[in-house]
């Protein structure tokens, strides 16, 4: 939101007088993205904090996947498409979604994860790590912010776009990685089979 109404928005204008008609587009789109109820948001980030998506070692594989899977049908409800799971051998799976019809406009590649950290001791919790808690108007538990929180919002933007505009002013590839919490140690063979998927 701070994008859309800030200074950030109205430098660009100012040295780009020829996208005054992004402009108008932008200002719908963010009266789009103002009026979508939060209760939606906070339910989904709520729903992903749920699931205890530890990548560590010693913690169950199936909870990764089931988060990988819960992402994966965020995107497909923002409107994003080829959304799929991508597999490696021994990897937890990461996510993949894109928007590619803005013909002639650049290609944004955003990254995330889905997977979080241990909980750590219950002792130091006010409430349980994968019980998501609302005080003070923020949302706390394991993976509200870093990172299922911050790729929420990626996504709620684009639905505002594409439920706006009925398109993205350019194309759009989402990466959200299983396994960042652990160092990423497959991104090397990742890359070599997936690289020109997101090219």
């Amino acid at each position: 939101k701070g994008f859309l109404r800030g200074g950030i928005w109205r430098n660009f204008l100012s040295r780009y007088p020829e996208s005054n008609w992004m402009h108008k587009r932008m200002l719908a789109v963010s009266a789009r993205f103002n009026a979508m109820p939060v209760s939606r948001h906070d339910a989904r980030l709520a729903d992903l904090v749920r699931i205890p998506s530890v990548s560590a070692e010693g913690f169950p594989p199936a909870e990764v996947r089931r988060s990988a899977e819960a992402t994966a049908a965020l995107l497909r409800e923002a409107g994003l498409e080829n959304v799929r799971l991508l597999e490696m051998p021994g990897q937890h799976p990461y996510v993949y979604g894109d928007w590619l019809h803005a013909e002639g406009a650049p290609t944004l590649l955003v990254y995330g994860h889905h997977d979080v950290q241990p909980p750590g001791r219950p002792e130091k919790w006010v409430t349980p790590a994968f019980e998501p808690a609302e005080r003070d108007g923020r949302l706390y538990g394991r993976g509200a912010v870093d990172d299922k929180g911050t790729f929420i919002t990626h996504v709620a933007a684009a639905r505002a776009w594409l439920e706006t505009a009925g398109r993205l002013p350019l194309n759009l590839k989402r990466l959200i990685e299983g396994e960042e919490e652990i160092g990423s140690p497959g991104l090397e063979a990742f890359l070599k089979r997936y690289g020109r998927l997101l090219a």
